[in-house]
């Protein structure tokens, strides 16, 4: 199992274990979503940048546009299991609070993957810096530094554009 279901298992737990209703309806259609994210093969940092924008949309935006999102898919299961989650969101507060929670976790998880891209970059800069005092940086460190700082500041606005 993935960090991003174990995640979503973390959230669904915490909040089974202070409520009396029963969430394996959220817990299956949230892991049936992050299911299909995954699938996609595109690394954990699009897993979780992606289930950060559908939670935002299940839980912000307006019942029209929220329409209008979920039609632009090829369903898998997607457009089901987030109409059923906007659905659950409107019977009980537990569902908003689980999902808002599962957003605050997913946006930080997307914001600890860009500092650890950037985190490994410096380490490389510090060995060679190490290594050889005094020489310039490889232009090709400098660009990877870049391109990572670049992608930390596109993957922070993001998470800001769809913040809950």
């Amino acid at each position: 199992m993935s960090y991003e279901l174990d995640l979503v298992n973390y959230v669904i737990n915490k909040a089974q274990s202070s409520s009396s209703i029963n969430l394996d309806n959220a817990r299956v259609s949230l892991l049936k979503i992050t299911e299909i994210f995954e699938n996609q093969n595109k690394g954990p940092l699009n897993v979780s940048k992606n289930m950060v924008i559908t939670l935002h949309m299940i839980l912000i935006e307006p019942q029209s546009i929220f329409s209008d999102w979920v039609d632009e898919f090829d369903d898998m299961g997607f457009s089901s299991n987030v109409k059923k989650l906007r659905e659950l969101l409107n019977s009980d507060r537990v569902y908003r609070a689980l999902m808002v929670e599962a957003h605050t976790l997913f946006s930080g998880r997307c914001a600890q993957l860009t500092r650890l891209d950037l985190f490994r970059i410096d380490q490389k800069i510090l060995i060679f810096t190490k290594k050889k005092p005094g020489e310039a940086i490889p232009s090709v460190l400098a660009q990877e530094k870049q391109q990572a700082e670049k992608k930390s500041n596109v993957i922070g606005d993001l998470c800001y554009k769809y913040r809950v």
